[in-house]
């Protein structure tokens, strides 16, 4: 189905829009006609060529999610290291309680809300590339300054700083990523940059092995300058470059990304038709109260709620703690470390289903199939209620959070991302893309923040099944209200 906007709030669209319509089927199927020819005058040793490059740009971009990764999983480094060491750089006792590991992860989901609103006023005024730039130099002020405080108010206020980064690096890079891949592999390519991610949790808890928290800190600082120097060689988004009225550089971007076989000035004017300016020449912020914008929206960041009651950030950011609680029979750090790894390597499978299988039925399938491992862990969690003696079925924690956790990556999390950037053309991106940051993290502070009172009001066994029976909720809303988005122009 189609993501553009037509009703009265916005100028007439153009023939070549009127082909993505459902309604004018025949014009589609004659559109994929136009574009399969075209594809086929490229010679595909340069076909292969050409995206091979573009899968090098993506996986640059993903070091950049490595910083996102590392600073959600971080709370299970400290977690690990005040069991085993429980000192800072200085040699001084620092200690955590529940509640303050609490807010090591709400402070820092807390402050992702304030960076929703400012990276969409900042991917305006500065691109997407000075805001992953930015966001990259806060991630870094973050992690020196967890490395070298002395206590935990510090810590936790350093936790801020790392969240700033986070909403800023997430929203830019996934704009920037649907803006300059063709648009066959355009899932592909998001999940791959999403899988950075998971690689900074893989990365993260490796490191914790063998190193102590502040050391981890000052190694995850080398790969996010890195990953900052890297972006100085990234193309700015075409898209963008035509809305700024620079044709003659997004045509350059263009043939770099696309090749010369490609129509650029085809592309060049979905671009323009898009993103026309409304009528009475309304601000993007404005436009976003125009119905089908609205009815969008709605869609997007209530599936974003729906992604966080699958308690897969929750859990993430816990999981050592739900081991602990659970009487798992595995060392506790090591099963955190499987789950992280099964994670990585599940969104590497979502890579390759998403533009396959298509966006809604991966999402289907994935809440689907969560919901049965959540079951699980609530009964088991039932059963332990009654006894505090050792069970013979110790091994059921790891076996439904591996499920639970891989599941969650195969389809919600990166195809709920995915749908926050493809749902909007390039002028309303930024705009959409700070309501759904909000929405998303201030749906994932409420739940960080109260993890505890949750556990001691509802028992594990009450917060589990509120995850199941969300996660079916999530698939009939899935199948009435998510519109597909698979190989369709985005703007």
């Amino acid at each position: 189905m189609s993501v553009t906007y037509q009703n009265d709030a916005f100028e007439p669209w153009p023939e070549t829009l009127k082909k993505e319509s459902p309604s004018v089927s025949s014009d589609k199927q004659e559109d994929q006609k136009h574009s399969e020819a075209e594809t086929s005058q490229e010679e595909p040793r340069k076909r292969r060529w050409r995206l091979f490059k573009q899968t090098l740009l993506v996986l640059n971009m993903s070091m950049a999610m490595w910083g996102i990764g590392s600073i959600n999983i971080f709370s299970s480094v400290i977690a690990h290291d005040q069991e085993t060491h429980n000192t800072t750089i200085y040699g001084n006792l620092i200690t955590f309680s529940d509640y303050e590991f609490d807010e090591l992860n709400s402070l820092k989901t807390l402050a992702t809300l304030a960076s929703s609103c400012l990276t969409g006023v900042m991917m305006n005024h500065f691109g997407r590339r000075s805001c992953m730039a930015i966001s990259g130099m806060l991630a870094i002020a973050g992690w020196i300054g967890i490395a070298f405080v002395s206590n935990v108010n510090g810590m936790l206020g350093f936790r801020i700083i790392s969240g700033l980064a986070v909403s800023g690096l997430r929203m830019s890079t996934a704009a920037y990523v649907v803006e300059i891949v063709d648009r066959e592999i355009r899932g592909t390519m998001a999940s791959i940059v999403g899988s950075g991610v998971f690689a900074g949790h893989v990365v993260t808890l490796g490191l914790s092995f063998a190193f102590r928290y502040y050391t981890v800190c000052l190694l995850l600082t080398i790969f996010q300058a890195i990953s900052l120097v890297s972006i100085f060689w990234f193309p700015t988004s075409p898209s963008v470059l035509v809305l700024q009225g620079r044709e003659e550089q997004a045509r350059e971007a263009l043939v770099r990304l696309r090749g010369t076989h490609a129509d650029i000035d085809a592309e060049i004017q979905v671009y323009k038709d898009a993103n026309q300016v409304t009528k009475g020449n309304r601000s993007a912020w404005k436009s976003l109260f125009a119905r089908e914008v609205i009815a969008d929206l709605a869609r997007v960041c209530t599936l974003c709620i729906f992604t966080h009651f699958t308690g897969f950030y929750l859990i993430l950011s816990n999981v050592l703690r739900v081991f602990k609680e659970s009487r798992s029979s595995l060392d506790n750090h090591i099963a955190s470390n499987i789950v992280a790894f099964i994670q990585f390597v599940s969104v590497l499978f979502a890579s390759m289903l998403v533009d396959k299988l298509g966006r809604r039925n991966s999402l289907m399938m994935s809440f689907g199939i969560t919901s049965v491992p959540l079951a699980v862990m609530a009964a088991y969690s039932a059963s332990l209620s009654d006894s505090t003696q050792e069970t013979n079925y110790a091994w059921i924690p790891v076996v439904c959070m591996v499920i639970a956790e891989a599941t969650v990556v195969l389809g919600a999390v990166p195809v709920t991302h995915i749908l926050c950037s493809e749902y909007f053309p390039t002028f309303l991106r930024p705009q959409a893309l700070s309501i759904c940051g909000l929405t998303f993290n201030l749906a994932g502070f409420l739940l960080l923040q109260f993890y505890t009172q949750m556990i001691e009001g509802m028992t594990a066994t009450g917060v589990f099944a509120m995850y199941s029976c969300s996660c079916v909720v999530a698939v009939i809303f899935t199948f009435f209200a998510i519109k597909e988005t698979r190989g369709e122009y985005i703007g």
